[in-house]
């Protein structure tokens, strides 16, 4: 009956719930549509695109078009773009062009007012790269000639200049956030999760799921930090472009392999000798590909096709299996992973594709953003399932064990229990344990004369006052009906006897408590080079004795010690 109180009010606590969210966004959507106040935005002031035809100077050649020219720039050839500043003047002070692995100078009326890449020098070569560049403009603009000259650091990987904005400082910053913010604050947020399910994975128990799940985290951040660097969005916190572009390059090889090793954390495809061979052919690659930079001979950049190749190679083997699988009427397994890893490589490669066709959006990864979205809505709902699965598992095992190594009449530590703690005993190498051995007198008596109920509150009652007693000195076990015993390497023989004083007086209040008296004969022995069975029974032999006396059947029913080859029983209550 409670319980269906119990669920009946959780139902009703949940339908009130859901109708207090339902009115809410009622009301959010009223206001949206209905309420109207002045826009307080910091980002108010707008940049303007410089449209209109510019005049374009090539290898002595002279052009008047619009962004982006007709001219397909090479290596070393600067390309000087010009336009009169004429209303575009009293729009703001600065201007802002973005370069993509190019020198870039600014003039106005032939005066140089801005420069960048040239002088660079770092341990991956002098090659310029990818930034936002500004240049201020002096108050009295307008009217004044406007020249960008820009040339390429490679042949055919850099392209035309495709806009030049112009406005306040404050605009064109906000500017660069409205491009880069959505991307890095999404791929932020995909990093925090990450490093908090690698915290969470050192909780698991089951060793497979915590590599796979840090083989994803891995995977994770490598791919995340490489479009947050590539979004350009960084140059507004962090100004030094020749590091984290070469960071960025190597994030982007890292990703083959990371990728690999997580898809090869999965059963179903831990034994695929393609996936196994690309994997050590893309950890190879980021190896050779990092000396040829380091050694000077051969850019990142230039080397981006052994990646390339990579990830179209994971594509065509996941999606091989896949179509493999279905044609031959087998189970498609991991189907969660495959359907995931997919999307990412069929989006990568459509940033590939546009890498080699569309140059001047070299700097872009849209399609790969796209992936990534996917791919992680796919894995993150996967991974959380399983999280759910594990832990309910390692609860249904931590009852099961529970209900294996508990008495479940007194709460002590069952037989099994015990017999596994003397099993560690035994391998230990460590003497020395006090062995102690209680047992409730006339069990029988009480369960034949006043029931079982009141028997099973005698030991109940006999529990309490012995972990009442020993406190936290020993491990305390119900190991038979009506016996106890306890293992310590911590209670001395002295301590025993103030322990057995102790027990007496507890064990007094039984016939106030429990409305009759009860008695239990205690023994106890010390571990030597015998052994700690030796020691056991020689607890045993002493508790029975005690129980004789207590008795006051001595004569009748004298016990023999067990006796060893190392000088006998050492009878510590003696």
């Amino acid at each position: 009956m409670e319980k269906k109180r119990a669920g009946s009010d959780r139902r009703s606590q949940s339908a009130v719930m859901y109708l207090v969210m339902a009115f809410s966004f009622c009301i959010f959507i009223w206001l949206l549509g209905t309420v109207k106040a002045p826009d307080v935005r910091f980002d108010s002031e707008k940049p303007v695109v410089i449209t209109g035809d510019w005049s374009m100077e090539y290898q002595g050649e002279t052009a008047v078009s619009q962004l982006p020219g007709p001219f397909s720039p090479q290596k070393g050839i600067p390309v000087r773009y010009s336009i009169t500043l004429g209303e575009y003047g009293i729009r703001g002070n600065s201007v802002m062009v973005r370069a993509v692995h190019q020198y870039v100078r600014i003039f106005l009326d032939g005066e140089m007012i801005e420069e960048f890449g040239y002088g660079q020098k770092t341990p991956f070569g002098e090659a310029p790269y990818n930034a936002w560049v500004i240049a201020r403009l002096p108050d009295d603009c307008q009217g004044k000639t406007l020249s960008i000259e820009i040339e390429n650091y490679y042949s055919g990987l850099s392209g035309q200049l495709n806009q030049v904005y112009i406005g306040t400082k404050n605009a064109l910053v906000f500017q660069i956030i409205h491009e880069c913010m959505p991307t890095m604050i999404f791929n932020f947020a995909i990093i925090l999760a990450a490093l908090l399910l690698l915290a969470y994975s050192f909780s698991f128990k089951k060793q497979y799921v915590t590599y796979q799940l840090r083989c994803l985290c891995l995977f994770s951040l490598v791919t995340c930090m490489w479009l947050v660097l590539e979004s350009g969005g960084y140059q507004i916190l962090w100004g030094r472009a020749p590091l984290v572009s070469n960071m960025l390059f190597l994030l982007f090889y890292l990703i083959p392999p990371t990728c690999i090793r997580f898809i090869l954390t999965y059963e179903s495809f831990s034994k695929d000798k393609w996936l196994n061979l690309l994997y050590w052919l893309s950890c190879i690659n980021v190896v050779v590909v990092s000396v040829l930079q380091i050694a000077g001979i051969r850019d990142f950049i230039e080397s981006l096709i052994g990646a390339h190749v990579l990830l179209v190679l994971i594509m065509a083997e996941l999606l091989f299996q896949f179509v493999w699988r279905i044609l031959h009427g087998g189970k498609v397994r991991d189907i969660q992973l495959m359907a995931a890893c997919l999307s990412f490589a069929v989006f990568a490669c459509l940033d590939i594709l546009r890498f080699y066709v569309c140059s001047p959006e070299i700097s872009s990864a849209y399609f790969s953003q796209i992936g990534v979205v996917i791919f992680f809505c796919i894995l993150v709902y996967y991974a959380v399932r399983q999280i759910v699965e594990e832990r309910e598992e390692g609860v249904k095992r931590e009852l099961l064990e529970r209900m294996a190594y508990t008495d479940l009449l007194t709460g002590l530590p069952n037989r099994n229990a015990f017999e596994k703690r003397m099993e560690a005993l035994r391998g230990s190498g460590i003497s020395g344990t006090m062995v102690v051995v209680a047992d409730l007198n006339d069990l029988k008596r009480i369960n034949d004369q006043r029931g079982h109920q009141k028997g099973d509150a005698a030991l109940i009652f006999v529990a309490d006052a012995l972990k009442a007693t020993f406190q936290d000195k020993e491990e305390l076990y119900r190991i038979g009906g009506d016996e106890f015993c306890a293992l310590s390497g911590r209670i001395t023989g002295k301590e025993l006897e103030d322990f057995a004083a102790s027990l007496q007086k507890k064990l007094e209040e039984g016939e106030t408590k429990l409305g009759f008296p009860v008695s239990v004969a205690v023994g106890w022995s010390r571990e030597d080079e015998c052994g700690i069975d030796l020691a056991f029974r020689r607890a045993d032999f002493t508790m029975y004795e005690k129980k004789q006396q207590m008795k006051r059947h001595q004569d009748e029913t004298r016990l023999e010690p067990p006796e060893c080859g190392c000088g006998g029983i050492k009878n510590e209550t003696e």
